[in-house]
């Protein structure tokens, strides 16, 4: 520390070069940072732990706020502020008086500068059952097309077409989700099933044919996505402003179970961001190698499309000459990165095609579909030449 007279208390210390002063200490300037020490998810009443690197004041705020000052940090109506009395150690702040959601935390020094925030912290009702709510995949998403598509459970909709369950026409035509493969609900380490109930229209939570729990689905934000619950599943699609680049998620609530129509306690939630995909596929080249006829997509394809019809003409002229060659199934698969379509017709070929350069296969396909269920052209036509072995080569279409 710089004594009095301006000379250092360091005999070795080093001059400024005025009259022999140390340098003067410099303010500090530097941002202050905050550390979560607990991990999410935290039920209510347990403590929030994080260590400040300075001392001055903690505040929890919603996840979804965006302050970029103190003031707007004290301006917000939902607010816990702790002091933070000691710096690299650890403070604790009190959650008894919360409620369920998520938040984060910002830190503020005594000369009022502002952490960064925090990673989310989200807050849960402690559950006497022990269930808890996640993601099946961390840092998955959702892929919603054009049409959107239907979540349900795949077990439950299974019993329902062996009862005979009355179709509903315009669902069947959507894509079928199982909720199951997107949240998962546990209880002491053991996963739940997730089963769609028709008759309440929500999805329940079921241990030993028991519900435990049910679950509700919101979007956020509420005008990205429309969600309506049927007698089917819980149709989603996207909303009339939604766009490709547009930010939204699905927000996953679990709540305590109830026979009443209001929703029993929240027990906790978990967002799953959305990605909107509005393009349909197209075929970019179809080739014939080797009795193989390859078609390759711009896009990943979401299943296999419809092949309606095969035939080969010697002359290329489609002019009558053709030959049908559907009359045995020929082995179709889609390759690793869903993007090229493979149809293997070496078995159709033992009726001694009479194969030549001129020669040419037409290949009638439909249902051509993305991973995000959007569909191309009803019915899309593509002819390939027998001398055709180029990869890169693009199909002659209709």
């Amino acid at each position: 520390m710089p004594s009095s007279s301006g000379g250092s208390s360091n005999s070795g210390g080093s001059s400024n070069g005025n009259n022999g002063g140390s340098t003067p200490s410099q303010p500090e300037t530097s941002a202050p940072a905050v550390e979560l020490v607990s991990s999410s998810p935290l039920n209510i009443g347990d403590p929030i732990k994080l260590i400040s690197s300075k001392v001055g004041k903690v505040y929890l705020v919603p996840y979804a706020a965006t302050p970029t000052s103190k003031t707007d940090l004290e301006s917000l109506p939902d607010l816990l502020v702790s002091s933070v009395l000691y710096a690299n150690l650890v403070t604790e702040m009190q959650t008894s008086s919360l409620t369920a959601g998520e938040y984060k935390v910002y830190f503020v020094d005594s000369e009022g500068r502002m952490s960064a925030p925090s990673a989310k912290i989200v807050l849960q009702v402690k559950d006497e059952k022990g269930l808890s709510i996640a993601r099946v995949n961390q840092g998955s998403s959702i892929l919603v097309g054009e049409s959107g598509f239907v979540l349900r459970d795949i077990i439950s909709q299974e019993l329902g077409q062996e009862i005979d369950q009355e179709p509903n026409q315009e669902l069947d035509l959507l894509e079928s989700r199982d909720i199951n493969d997107l949240i998962q609900v546990k209880q002491d380490g053991d996963t739940l099933h997730i089963s769609y109930n028709t008759d309440s229209r929500r999805f329940e939570v079921i241990a030993n044919g028991i519900p435990l729990a049910e679950i509700g689905i919101q979007p956020v934000p509420d005008s990205s996505i429309s969600v309506e619950p049927t007698e089917d599943g819980v149709r989603i699609w996207p909303g009339m402003e939604a766009t490709e680049s547009t930010e939204a998620s699905l927000r996953f609530t679990l709540y305590s179970y109830t026979e009443e129509e209001e929703r029993g306690a929240e027990l906790g939630q978990v967002d799953l961001p959305i990605r909107f995909d509005f393009t349909a596929p197209t075929v970019t080249g179809v080739t014939y190698q080797d009795g193989v006829i390859t078609v390759t997509t711009d896009q990943q394809m979401g299943a296999l499309p419809l092949v309606n019809s095969i035939t080969y003409s010697p002359s290329g002229a489609f002019n009558g000459d053709e030959h049908f060659l559907l009359d045995n199934v020929p082995v179709i698969a889609l390759s690793e990165d869903f993007k090229q379509l493979t149809i293997d017709i070496t078995e159709l070929l033992l009726n001694e095609l009479p194969l030549n350069e001129n020669g040419k296969f037409r290949l009638v396909i439909s249902d051509l579909r993305d991973a995000a269920g959007n569909l191309s052209d009803k019915e899309t036509t593509l002819d390939v030449r027998i001398s055709n072995v180029d990869p890169d080569a693009i199909s002659e279409g209709e």
